[in-house]
């Protein structure tokens, strides 16, 4: 089995389908004359270069096509108890957050998601709080008092939302987005244990520093708490995340659009409103028959920063200063990726991989060494 799947969707309504030809999961591309590679051949020839992936979706893929093939099957598997990643990558504007999020009649992976979760598991929206996921691992097991507290912290990201006409604007968007998904299968879970709870929580990566997205009243002009990385046995986890209870999609969607709001966002020469920090919305899932006998599983949900050149965003500054960081950060998970792939193919039990080298890696090594479900878009 593979590891990690890596799927590439072409991005539709750009114009240069003469420069790319499409054959069994390969796509060959021609490398255009005015890049430095072409430039650099003296032997004056066309340069083609050929990438494989485990599955190649065309300019014409829908939302649903793209969600049914990549996502749905290790969503399934983490209602079950197992673990999973999805990583969206690609450069500035190529269509990451369109794909995790999408639009009201064109919904993305995570409202996708979100539905599909719900309409399988059918938690009832007036249920409270028994036990919540510890950021190692563990749960805590809360008492009446606590219980309210939990509702209370919930209750304050939905008031922190500017305006109510806001809060009501997200929730039209996602009543739109379920109307389109109502439609669309869910999955079948032969047991429901007594205690079922999700609780969400999300995170930017700045600058190589983690920050919460879920922090109430977390103004640009103040600065912000930066959390720190842990571990427990073997497992890497973030200090301090908040985790909020949710009984429902639109509950799960409003938490992540307050999220959203709080994101690291600047323009920069492609693209207006790109974001300068990899994102990871994730949720939780407690699941049991009492508080002794229990399984949390996981599922993160990473929309990558957009991978650019310089010189193609004249950005200076502060905003050079992000793309140098972002840029390193991926490139450390491409060097931990091919260092995997290496030990798999030697039948080797020694792995090399810089997983220390950023934050990114540090959160994502049980999925890059195949411990965990994991795909990248």
């Amino acid at each position: 089995d593979e590891t990690l799947n890596v799927y590439l969707r072409i991005k539709g309504r750009v114009p240069f389908g003469d420069l790319y030809t499409i054959e069994d999961n390969v796509l060959s591309c021609i490398v255009p004359a005015s890049s430095q590679a072409a430039k650099l051949n003296r032997q004056n020839r066309i340069i083609i270069k050929k990438f494989s992936f485990s599955k190649i979706f065309g300019p014409h893929t829908t939302q649903d096509e793209l969600f049914d093939v990549t996502v749905r099957e290790k969503v399934l598997d983490f209602i079950n108890g197992a673990n999973g990643s999805l990583l969206t990558y690609g450069v500035s504007g190529a269509g990451k957050t369109y794909t995790m999020i999408g639009t009201p009649g064109d919904p993305g992976i995570i409202p996708r998601a979100l539905n599909y979760i719900f309409r399988t598991v059918c938690i009832n929206p007036n249920s409270r709080p028994c036990c919540k996921p510890m950021p190692n691992g563990k749960i805590e097991i809360l008492s009446r008092s606590k219980q309210e507290v939990e509702l209370q912290v919930r209750q304050g990201i939905f008031k922190d939302q500017s305006t109510s006409a806001e809060l009501l604007k997200h929730e039209r968007t996602f009543l739109s987005m379920q109307n389109t998904l109502k439609v669309t299968p869910v999955g079948v879970v032969d047991f429901f244990p007594p205690i079922f709870e999700v609780w969400v929580s999300f995170v930017e990566i700045y600058n190589e520093n983690i920050f919460d997205l879920l922090e109430v009243n977390s103004n640009r002009g103040q600065q912000r708490t930066k959390l720190q990385i842990g571990t427990s046995h073997r497992n890497t986890y973030i200090k301090g995340v908040k985790h909020i209870f949710v009984t429902t999609g639109l509950e799960a969607y409003q938490i992540l659009q307050f999220g959203l709001h709080n994101i690291s966002y600047a323009s920069t020469n492609l693209n207006m409103h790109s974001s300068r920090a990899h994102c990871i919305f994730s949720i939780k899932l407690v699941s049991g028959n009492n508080c002794e006998e229990y399984n949390v599983s996981n599922f993160n949900f990473c929309d990558l920063a957009g991978s650019e050149r310089m010189k193609k965003t004249l950005n200076e500054g502060d905003r050079a200063k992000e793309s140098s960081k972002i840029n390193t950060s991926l490139s450390v998970l491409g060097r931990c990726i091919r260092s995997v792939r290496e030990m798999q193919k030697n039948n080797s039990d020694i792995c090399s991989a810089p997983f220390r080298d950023s934050k990114l890696t540090q959160l994502l090594q049980q999925a890059l060494q195949g411990k965990e479900n994991i795909c990248m878009i």
